[in-house]
């Protein structure tokens, strides 16, 4: 027993665990089981316990240390709880229990862990949590009241304490996370969703009780059960009636199916960019949720745009858009999407670039979620300027012509405030006067001084209704008169058609009914339009002669008249659907449907009908129009067609995609494998040494493929610009020629550069970068692709053009490949190529090159014996070599900065960190456009701002404008991994001093902080 006492004593009091006991911010015990003679844990015994221990619970350690617990807490072996049988058990088994209970003497809450650190002992470390579970006890009281309004929400519903734990999930949140409500109470967002995410949730939490106000946001979440789901959510206080902030309650709504909607919508579009450019068709495709906008680059050039000329803002339609279209053309789109009509199609008027007016023909469909919601308008935009145009030329020249020629009879003339331009051979006959003396005349001479001053003041008011008057003949004779006029557009200008009609031996009832008949025939037979009455019963009582066109000639009127109109439908069901709406609503506009042409052949059509009503209100029969729209038809289908086939064409870009992933996660796989042994290599600084080369190798390498998809993707959009300048030739290939030898050597290859010292000719102008890109890469895939034997290349003269050969004795190309090599999609699609590394795009980049460049390539190869690749340049020769500037040498940064990094990524925060602790004096860091303006209103002595471009909400280009609102001075360098073309100039017009691409090399970086201050 002394020994154990010993032992005991050894145990308890050792320095180093007195230390951390004290030390603690948990209250800490250490105990011993007292047993019966069966073994049974009938007591045990305090040996040590930390301050906080004592603060925690009031129980000193001088007056319980050696003491057994029923003697300092008595009764403890009646209690419910039965904490000596199960402290005994933890003790004995060595495994260890987590749980809450509740001191009622007290009146706290503990977070209790037991453990055995040796068999018969055991230990506690305990945490107050009384004010989490009274916040807990007080959600848990409301949500016995609220529980079934919970459940009956369609959102997940979840209240969180303030230190992010979970108090409480309805049934919805707790599917969505793959459990059910109680799996998840207590539980911590680094729990549920990981130290990264759960950070980021927790900040919100904090975000929302230092504003007191509902923030909310979009994301997309990787759950617990292993699904991914977009969700929409609010995050709100929670007050207790004492109007004391107790937690935060957070409503999600999955919006997955809208955001997968969206998904399909982009990758569709880009399937079908080809075929849409093709049509000259514009798309705009308009997201009602988020209200972005997309117009394409052809709705953009039909109104004498570039692409980056317009920006996709909702706004840029209305400014350019005739006032009056946007009000119809609103209206029209509300009714689409509360579905009072199925499709949008409208012609409106907006403004070109050039200042004059584009007529546009737009077309569009509304999108539904699940919950027949509306969320995006996709519609396409057709330029109808040259058919208006035309329409509005055959308008004029029928009116002229109608004016002149519909009345034969009577005197038809053109005058402009009285001089006449132009008349018929009708004036001639009535007045006596040749057309000849008739044309340029003052045509008040024709009216009689009795009435020309109310004819005059007819013509000075646009007068256009019928009217009589006095008319004067050549020999002086008076004759009553009947005029009427019009202002037509005539040459550019508007002018007057008048009749003369001589009325002397005619009455005027016959004369109105004659010209009424003649009136209704002439745009009876003359509409292109199908007009038809019939009976209620659907018998034809009267048909336009159009009807003959319609049908191609298969049906004449008279054919027709007669004859039930029931007979001519193609489809029973659709001719129901047209007469239960024509009956319902007395009136059809623009109902398509499908008519059969006497050889069963479809006519598409477009109707529009109503029914006539007698005087007692009783249906009398059924009058309407007829439109021709197959070609309208025909082109739809067209364009599926065209879908088929753009899709059909996709597969060719699979293979390239997943080309593109081998290609970077083959690289990946080196970066992130070597760093992992870089950690274990801990003191062996040659493994270290060679796996950070590995590293960086395969960096560069992901880099490269990186940089060849940018540079495919550059000169797919015609961004690749000709950059023309005088080099030496021989150097370069010199230079390529000392580069690669030692790689080639390596591979035991004879490398040759084979020289033409005949030639006198050393500087050409041409692109020396685009040069130098095409000679590398054919170089470089020449030492990949030959594993034993020699590789020659060298250039001639021929023909004002420089001709260049690269031989090599590799593994040569099938026939049947040769004519795709050059391509950069079906390249990709090569199955039985050997296994070699790269982006399979830099013969395609050669290509693209060599026609920038006005030169040709070709290849001349056999499997298994080698290639022989050729490529021309055209020949100019430079007269002097080029002068070369002196590179001016970089000053070096004097003071110390105080810079703010705005970079939501936190590992390209720390990055940056690193590589910049030797010039800032004071770092700050933001991680979203609203943080970093809040930032610089709060510290105007900040010298740099490092604006990443890609932020949450409001991107970099937006947060340097506002910045740039209240200070002009401070030094802005915008950083983006997009480094796409344009991008430099982005920036400076948002308002950056300077642009930096990612990665971020810190010489690059240096220099450019070095230029600025």
């Amino acid at each position: 027993m002394a020994g154990n006492k010993d032992a005991d004593s050894t145990f308890t009091k050792a320095e180093d665990i007195q230390l951390l006991f004290d030390n603690m911010s948990s209250g800490f015990a250490l105990h011993k089981i007292v047993l019966d003679k069966n073994n049974k844990p009938v007591d045990y015994i305090y040996l040590n316990v930390n301050k906080e221990f004592e603060k925690l619970t009031g129980l000193k350690s001088k007056k319980i240390l050696g003491k057994k617990v029923t003697e300092v807490i008595p009764g403890i072996e009646k209690e419910p709880a039965r904490w000596i049988e199960l402290y005994g058990n933890i003790a004995l088994s060595g495994k260890p229990e987590k749980f809450q209970s509740y001191a009622s003497n007290l009146k706290k809450w503990f977070s209790i862990h037991a453990y055995s650190p040796k068999k018969g002992h055991f230990a506690t470390i305990i945490e107050d949590i009384t004010e989490w579970k009274d916040t807990e006890i007080e959600l848990k009281i409301s949500e016995v009241k609220y529980r079934n309004l919970l459940e009956s929400i369609p959102i997940g519903i979840g209240y969180f304490s303030l230190d992010g734990r979970v108090i409480l999930f309805n049934e919805l949140a707790a599917n969505y996370m793959g459990g059910k409500p109680e799996d998840f109470v207590g539980k911590s967002f680094n729990e549920l969703f990981g130290n990264e995410k759960g950070e980021e949730y927790h900040r919100r939490v904090l975000r929302v009780i230092e504003s007191e106000s509902v923030n909310e946001y979009i994301d997309k979440v990787n759950l617990p059960n292993g699904r991914t789901l977009w969700f929409f959510s609010k995050y709100n206080r929670i007050k207790n009636e004492d109007n004391k902030t107790v937690g935060v309650q957070v409503n999600s709504s999955d919006i997955t199916a809208q955001k997968e909607s969206e998904l399909a919508i982009k990758q569709s579009e880009e399937r079908y960019n080809l075929a849409i450019e093709a049509t000259q068709v514009g798309i705009f495709d308009w997201n009602l949720v988020t209200n972005e906008i997309y117009y394409s680059t052809a709705w953009k050039k039909m109104l004498g745009f570039k692409d980056h000329e317009l920006q996709n803002d909702f706004s840029v339609w209305e400014k350019l858009t005739e006032e009056e279209d946007v009000k119809r053309s609103w209206e029209m789109q509300q009714e689409l999407i509360s579905k009072k009509r199925d499709r949008f199609e409208l012609e409106f008027k907006m403004k070109h670039k050039d200042g004059h007016w584009v007529h546009i023909l737009s077309r569009a469909k509304a999108v539904f979620n699940k919950n027949d919601e509306a969320i995006r308008i996709v519609g396409t935009h057709v330029d109808i300027t040259d058919k208006k145009i035309a329409e509005q030329q055959l308008k004029e020249s029928e009116e002229r012509f109608k004016a002149l020629h519909n009345a034969s009879f009577g005197g038809i003339t053109i005058h402009d405030k009285g001089l006449i331009l132009d008349c018929n051979l009708g004036l001639s006959n009535i007045t006596g006067y040749s057309t000849d003396e008739l044309i340029g005349m003052d045509g008040l001479q024709l009216i009689s001084e009795s009435t020309r001053d109310m004819v005059l003041n007819n013509i000075l008011s646009e007068y256009e209704n019928a009217y009589e008057a006095v008319g004067v003949k050549k020999d002086g004779t008076e004759y009553p008169l009947r005029l009427e006029a019009r202002m037509i557009p005539y040459k550019g200008r508007k002018v007057r058609v008048v009749e003369f009609r001589d009325i002397s031996e005619q009455k005027k009832s016959q004369i109105e009914l004659i010209k009424s008949e003649e009136k209704y025939r002439n745009i009876f037979d003359s509409i292109q339009d199908v007009y038809y009455e019939t009976s209620l019963d659907g018998i034809l009582l009267e048909v336009s002669p159009s009807a003959e066109l319609l049908s191609k000639g298969q049906f004449k009127r008279e054919d027709l008249i007669g004859n039930s109109m029931l007979s001519l439908y193609a489809n029973i069901e659709d001719r129901d659907k047209f007469l239960n709406e024509l009956i319902k609503t007395g009136k059809v506009n623009d109902y398509t449907i499908t008519l059969k042409n006497k050889d069963n052949s479809n006519i598409y059509c477009s109707v529009s009908s109503r029914l006539i009503i007698d005087d007692k209100g009783n249906p009398k029969k059924i009058v309407g129009s007829i439109r021709d729209i197959s070609r309208r038809t025909l082109a739809e289908k067209e364009l599926i067609i065209a879908k088929e086939k753009a899709e059909e064409s996709d597969r060719l870009k699979s293979a390239f995609l997943a080309n593109m992933s081998h290609e970077i996660r083959t690289p990946m796989n080196g970066i992130i494998g070597f760093t992992s042994l870089l950690k274990e290599s801990k003191d062996d600084e040659v493994k270290q040494s060679r796996y950070v080369d590995i590293i960086l190798k395969s960096s560069q390498r992901m880099l490269n493929t990186v940089n060849d998809i940018i540079e495919v993707s550059k000169i797919e959009t015609g961004q690749i610009d000709l950059n023309i300048s005088e080099f030496n030739i021989m150097e370069v290939c010199e230079h390529y020629y000392n580069f690669f030898k030692l790689e080639a050597n390596r591979k035991g290859l004879d490398f040759k550069f084979e020289k033409d010292n005949s030639l006198n000719i050393s500087y050409i102008k041409s692109d020396k970068s685009k040069f130098e890109s095409i000679l590398s890469n054919l170089l470089k895939n020449a030492i990949k692709y030959t594993n034993e034997g020699s590789i020659i290349f060298g250039f001639t003269y021929e023909d004002n053009h420089i001709k260049f050969c690269i031989k090599d004795t590799g593994i040569g190309i099938p026939k049947n490949r040769i004519d795709a090599i050059f391509d950069r999609f079906t390249q990709a699609d090569i199955e039985d190529r050997m296994a070699y590394e790269g982006s399979g795009l830099g013969l395609s980049i050669v290509k693209s090159y060599i026609e920038i460049i006005n030169g040709k390539v070709w290849v001349e190869s056999e499997e298994g014996k080698g290639s022989k690749f050729c490529f021309t340049l055209p020949l100019e020769v430079a007269d002097e070599k080029p002068h070369t500037d002196e590179k001016k040498p970089v000053k070096k940064t004097i003071k110390k900065l105080n810079v703010l990094v705005v970079e939501d990524d936190r590992t390209s925060f720390m990055h940056l960190e690193i590589i910049l602790k030797d010039i800032v004096k004071q770092l700050h860091h933001a991680v979203s456009g609203k943080d970093a303006i809040e930032i610089c209103k709060e510290n105007p002595d900040i010298d740099l701002i490092l604006m990443d471009i890609k932020l949450p909400i409001l991107n970099g280009y937006e947060v340097t404008r506002k910045i740039r609102e209240f200070n002009k001075d401070v030094v802005i360098i915008a950083q983006t991994a997009f480094a796409l073309h344009g991008d430099s100039e982005k920036a400076k017009a948002a308002g950056c001093n300077d642009y930096i691409p990612k990665p971020i090399v810190k010489e690059k970086l240096e220099e450019i902080i070095n230029q600025n201050f």
